[in-house]
């Protein structure tokens, strides 16, 4: 039988012992009645049990046609039944006492134990209702943590769970990871603080400090350092805090070993700077000899070659700068989005840009009010784009222009069109991923990887192509946030 259908039959049951039960307060009325008793009385008498049948008659209708579950329909009937059965048994019980329900000595029981079984029945039915909904939610409860145990259990980062008793975190279980990693037995640590054993004591308050914060309800993420079977290690932490009701835990803290990864990324970052420091300083030396070359000699050919030696040593020395600025900006960068006005931001980075390159004319038309959602470093990845078009203008009117306003209801665009040169498909590639960082070969394009690899983390995307009858147009497509959205597109201004 199908879950609709059995529902069904159920209300349908609900709905036959309410209107089964209504012959009560009905009979009644019509004794007073034959016996030219007033109606009103008989009637008042009567509303209160008529009512009560109403009600469950009404409840099993609902139940016919809202969409509840049909084992809790088929609760409610089989606690209606049963409640009602168990009233008629008192009563049966007690008429044998009293003499037949119909006889004189027990005829003034027969309604008062009627409206007893009506009472019953409409009781059975509400408790079967709400016993079903628990008893529904704690298999639900029990399901979940039944899949988080499993998950718990065969998760690979060692996790542990825990109850918080007296500020302490007091492990309830471990998985085999935690075992492994930690080189203690979950036998041997249950039902002990876990600072006790994996914490250093010099890093107690900065634990203290995680958990106070994760009993308040707060997920906790943070590179820890933890004592491991072997020696000390460094963790990605993440502290979970659960509800009791799905959990026999208050929070479960998982370990993901980032010890290999961050010595490597600390060796790189010396690594990097060393060499990017030697090479500003040797390449500068290149470049102040080639220059003391390029004066004394006097042979075109032999100048040509200084000259591009020299080209060579500036571009390497822009490039050593440019990688530092990049690392600046990932360095301080807060990479999580945020609501910005791309009009106002543009206007900043263009009258920065404007001052250091007076020559070049600007022509802008920036919409008001155009929220966009990006992350904090996103008027670096304008800058650089807007002090390309800049550097890289070599037209006859040396302009620029630039607007801001909406492309349709979902995303905006920042559009910079110059007259320059170009960028070379080289650089382009950058973009469709056919040509990797490793490859870059001018500080220019270091500006352009960092420029997709910011719109690319704000959710956005970077179109570049050809301007008419020259230059290049980059296109920076953002999503728009909304809710501040509402009524932009009007051009600000235009000069």
């Amino acid at each position: 039988m199908d879950p609709t259908t059995k529902r069904r039959l159920a209300a349908g049951c609900v709905v036959g012992i309410g209107s089964a039960l209504l012959a009560v307060p009905l009979l009644d009325l019509y004794v007073h009645v034959a016996r030219d008793e007033p109606f009103a009385i008989a009637a008042l008498e009567n509303s209160l049990p008529a009512l009560l049948c109403g009600a469950l008659v009404a409840f099993g209708g609902w139940l016919f046609v809202a969409d509840v579950p049909a084992g809790r329909a088929v609760a409610v009937a089989r606690w209606c039944l049963a409640a009602g059965a168990a009233a008629l048994a008192l009563l049966l019980w007690s008429s044998a006492f009293h003499g037949s329900l119909l006889g004189a000595r027990g005829e003034g029981l027969l309604y008062p134990l009627g409206y007893f079984l009506i009472l019953a029945a409409l009781l059975g039915a509400v408790v079967g209702y709400y016993d079903d909904r628990r008893s529904t939610k704690e298999r639900h409860l029990r399901g979940e943590r039944n899949q988080f145990v499993a998950f718990f259990d065969h998760v690979p980062s060692p996790a542990v769970g825990v109850t918080f008793e007296e500020s302490k975190p007091v492990v309830r279980h471990v998985n085999e990871a935690f075992e492994a990693v930690f080189g203690y037995d979950a036998d041997a640590i249950e039902g002990r603080s876990l600072a006790e054993f994996i914490v250093p004591p010099e890093r107690r308050e900065e634990s203290a400090d995680i958990v106070d914060r994760v009993r308040t309800g707060e997920v906790v993420e943070r590179e820890v350092q933890r004592r491991t079977a072997g020696s000390f290690r460094t963790f990605a932490f993440k502290g979970i805090p659960v509800e009791a009701d799905a959990h026999d835990v208050d929070a479960y803290a998982i370990y993901s070993d980032i010890t290999d990864e961050r010595e490597q990324r600390q060796r790189l970052q010396v690594l990097y700077r060393v060499l990017r420091h030697d090479l500003r300083n040797r390449m500068n030396v290149v470049k102040g000899n080639a220059e003391i070359i390029l004066e004394r000699l006097s042979d075109p050919e032999l100048r040509e070659w200084a000259e591009s030696l020299t080209a060579s040593a500036d571009e390497l020395i822009d490039l050593s700068s440019q990688t530092r600025e990049i690392e600046r900006s990932l360095d301080a960068g807060d990479y999580s989005r945020r609501t910005i006005d791309a009009g106002a931001v543009v206007a900043d980075v263009l009258d920065q840009v404007a001052e250091r390159h007076p020559g070049v004319g600007v022509e802008r038309e920036l919409a008001d009010g155009v929220h966009v959602i990006a992350n904090d470093l996103i008027d670096t990845a304008i800058e650089n784009a807007v002090e390309n078009a800049f550097e890289h203008n070599d037209g006859a009117e040396q302009s620029v222009r630039v607007s801001v306003g909406p492309v349709d209801e979902n995303y905006a665009e920042i559009r910079i069109a110059d007259d320059g040169p170009g960028i070379p498909d080289s650089e382009r590639r950058l973009f469709d991923g056919t040509n990797e960082i490793t490859q870059l070969q001018h500080a220019s394009g270091l500006g352009l990887w960092l420029l997709n690899w910011i719109v690319t983390q704000s959710g956005g995307e970077i179109d570049i192509r050809d301007n008419e009858p020259r230059g290049t147009v980059v296109a920076i497509r953002l999503p728009r946030d909304l809710r501040e959205s509402v009524g932009a597109g009007q051009p600000a201004k235009a000069d």
